[in-house]
């Protein structure tokens, strides 16, 4: 899951970084590509829908979606204040 959300972020950055960050309960994800429109947020994570449709095969984050579900955690997408994607993984629901 992590390499999984770690090889899109580099992949869709084409300037700036990618970074890994420990939270309290959990961790980000953070990239200083693009970013993903509002409009496409709500089916990033169904199976086959891409934030660009030139670029891979829209299963890598269903998939991160379905392990998060099946582990009982949360996955959120938020932007990056510089610009970019900012993945969230809440591994503490409770």
């Amino acid at each position: 899951m992590l390499s999984n959300l770690i090889r899109n972020a580099l992949h869709y950055t084409e300037r700036g970084g990618v970074a890994v960050t420990l939270r309290k309960h959990g961790f980000s994800v953070v990239d200083t590509g693009a970013g993903i429109p509002a409009i496409q947020r709500d089916r990033l994570f169904e199976p086959f829908a891409r934030g660009d449709p030139t670029r891979g095969d829209g299963i890598g984050l269903s998939l991160v979606a379905r392990i998060c579900a099946q582990q009982g955690w949360a996955i959120t997408l938020a932007d990056n204040p510089s610009g970019g994607c900012d993945f969230r993984i809440d591994l503490d629901r409770s």
